[in-house]
């Protein structure tokens, strides 16, 4: 090999090289975030309710449609529900349909920043108890009361995109 074989290997190299070096250290220009639309997002919250309280007795078609028209299909983050399946379980209590429909009581703005936002929301559960838990330790009367759950939402360029257990709420 010659030297002006080298040379022009070597400067292909050095470019392809270059090439690289410039697309590394170009930075990503994503998408432009959206502002938070507060109104959009507690609607959201508020179809999420609606669906799960009459999701039971839809097919996975309809399910999946629903999911489709909406654009609301949210991770659920903890281990709460008895099923992958955050919505359709959100009514279910050891195995036991509620009694009557989920309220939803409250839905609050915890913090906005740019174009994301959470919310915590507040349910009314009429939910199945059972007389004692796993370890036969005895809790309360068997039977169906009204409970208030929160949940904290969180949203992304207005995509309700998780939500999880809120244990503890003062004021």
């Amino acid at each position: 090999m010659g030297r002006r074989e080298l040379f022009a290997v070597s400067a292909g190299g050095l470019l392809l090289g270059t090439a690289n070096t410039v697309l590394a250290c170009t930075p990503y220009i994503g998408p432009k975030p959206v502002p938070i639309n507060l109104s959009k997002c507690r609607e959201k919250i508020a179809t999420l309710i609606e669906f799960a309280n009459i999701s039971d007795q839809k097919t996975d078609e309809e399910y999946l449609a629903w999911v489709e028209r909406t654009g609301i299909s949210p991770d659920y983050e903890g281990d709460d529900f008895e099923n992958a399946d955050p919505v359709r379980s959100m009514r279910n209590s050891y195995g036991k349909p509620d009694s009557k429909p989920i309220k939803l009581l409250e839905t609050s703005l915890l913090k906005n920043v740019s174009n994301r936002a959470s919310f915590v929301f507040v349910l009314e559960r009429h939910s199945w108890s059972p007389a004692q838990d796993c370890d036969g330790e005895e809790w309360e009367s068997e039977g169906f009361s009204t409970r208030a759950k929160a949940y904290v939402a969180q949203f992304h360029n207005n995509v309700f995109t998780s939500f999880r257990d809120f244990t503890e709420w003062f004021v």
